[in-house]
């Protein structure tokens, strides 16, 4: 029984490569984002690990710029739709929980339609649940 909840508690990191394109983390060094400091050293080695085709940036910023510390989600549907979530006062518990929500969303959009997969961003096998398509403008 162990395996079974341990299996379903990783199976949402392993979706977020097909719902995230990106992740932005903007964050300021002050004690209001020590939440957001703690799960950038703690859970996103691990979530870098699986989810190569996402593209994640830390950005640090100095306390006395007036810029926000925030997340932005870029889901890389067909609208292009982005999500900022303001950094300050969460926990790294709770950014978990924010992510599990944001890969949920991002399973909901619809996709990009491409004409010619040779300008796909993301390998179709990625995108399709990591089976192979075979397609008639593939060149190998």
């Amino acid at each position: 029984l162990s395996n079974i909840s341990t299996d379903t508690a990783a199976m949402w990191k392993a979706n977020l490569q097909r719902s995230i394109r990106e992740i932005r983390f903007v964050t300021k060094q002050t004690p209001e984002c020590h939440g957001l400091y703690h799960f950038i050293q703690n859970k996103l080695p691990e979530l870098r690990t699986l989810n190569p085709n996402t593209f994640f940036s830390v950005m640090d910023i100095a306390g006395e710029r007036s810029t926000q510390s925030n997340v932005n989600f870029v889901f890389g549907d067909s609208l292009d739709t982005i999500h900022e979530v303001e950094a300050a006062g969460v926990s790294s518990e709770q950014w978990v929980n924010i992510l599990k929500e944001k890969i949920d969303f991002g399973l909901t959009l619809e996709g990009p339609q491409v004409d010619n997969h040779m300008d796909r961003e993301t390998p179709v096998d990625v995108v399709h649940a990591y089976k192979y398509n075979k397609h008639l403008d593939d060149h190998f």
